[in-house]
């Protein structure tokens, strides 16, 4: 069959033929972003998860924004940064990176207990590290069947320098990824 003899009738029986297991999928990760996530991520999530009476969980990946407190001092004293890193501005950073983990603790809980309001058994996590391994050693481990997940729409250049937290997760995962742009 071509794809110009494709009508309705072969679609529907293609879809038909196309069963998810029983359970469809019982666990279901979603990586969001404060930023950059676009709603249509949720929805996706939320409906998949109404359809098949899936568990959600919500997933933050925090970025290492700054070296650790050591490299930082060593590289100081050195020269490096202009040799004016200080303990003063390394605290500041920290203090910094510790409010940004109150607000994303925050953010989460409150998406959690809206979902959760929803009818969505709903809990969320959030671990520092690189975005693309650490949703996939997560979705391992917390045994996921799925992943749903946004894509910023990189390409070309950009992609390759950048890298795409979407395109390592669908290559690497262990359960089905669903890339939502």
């Amino acid at each position: 069959m071509t794809v110009q003899e494709l009508n309705q009738e072969t679609l529907d029986k293609a879809i038909a033929d196309f069963k998810i297991d029983e359970k469809g999928f019982g666990k279901i990760l979603v990586a969001i972003d404060r930023q950059s996530t676009p709603p249509e991520v949720l929805e996706k999530a939320v409906s998949l998860a109404k359809q098949f009476n899936s568990h959600l969980m919500l997933f933050y990946c925090l970025g290492d924004p700054y070296p650790n407190s050591s490299n930082v001092l060593a590289a100081g004293s050195m020269g490096i940064y202009g040799g004016s890193y200080s303990v003063e501005m390394l605290e500041q950073s920290q203090k910094l990176a510790q409010q940004e983990r109150e607000a994303i603790l925050s953010w989460l809980q409150s998406w959690c207990q809206k979902l959760t309001d929803l009818g969505v058994a709903t809990e969320f996590d959030y671990k520092q590290g690189d975005a693309g391994q650490t949703i996939c050693a997560l979705a391992k481990t917390w045994g996921a069947d799925a992943i749903v997940i946004g894509r910023r729409g990189r390409s070309g250049l950009s992609e390759m320098l950048l890298g795409s937290v979407s395109n390592y997760v669908l290559h690497h995962a262990s359960c089905a990824v669903m890339v939502v742009q």
